[in-house]
């Protein structure tokens, strides 16, 4: 996907590279300043793996780039699998991360979601999930 968005400002493949450098470089300086975990998320994530609930997180952005804001808000511990991008076939909305990940997690059915945007909810549909916790 970013590869996509800086195609359209760049000639060539080259080019593309090092936009993408330049916004991953900016971006992990700047994470720490502006990356906040939403109050009382910690406490959610406890009673969840208490409860014995595995958690995952299927994102667009790297898994690095997901890794290091967990890190900055102390809550990376909680997570059993983190699938990235570069991890997934096909970019959310398609399916593939919300599958790929219930399947590493031998869960077949149930997604939980704490992102109810419609697109989110569009790829847990067509992973042909439940989805069992709106956070």
């Amino acid at each position: 996907l970013i590869d996509e968005s800086f195609r359209k400002y760049a000639n060539t493949d080259e080019e593309v590279e090092e936009l993408i450098n330049c916004y991953r470089n900016i971006n992990e300086k700047i994470m720490p300043e502006y990356i906040k975990a939403f109050d009382g998320i910690e406490n959610v994530l406890k009673e969840l793996k208490k409860s014995g609930f595995k958690i995952a997180i299927v994102s667009n952005k790297v898994t690095d780039a997901v890794v290091q804001g967990l890190k900055i808000c102390n809550i990376n511990q909680y997570f059993d699998l983190i699938i990235g991008a570069e991890k997934m076939e096909r970019a959310k909305p398609a399916p593939d991360g919300i599958t790929q990940a219930l399947k590493l997690l031998n869960n077949p059915e149930n997604a939980g979601n704490n992102d109810a945007t419609n697109n989110n909810i569009i790829v847990i549909i067509a992973a042909n999930a439940n989805i069992i916790k709106n956070l």
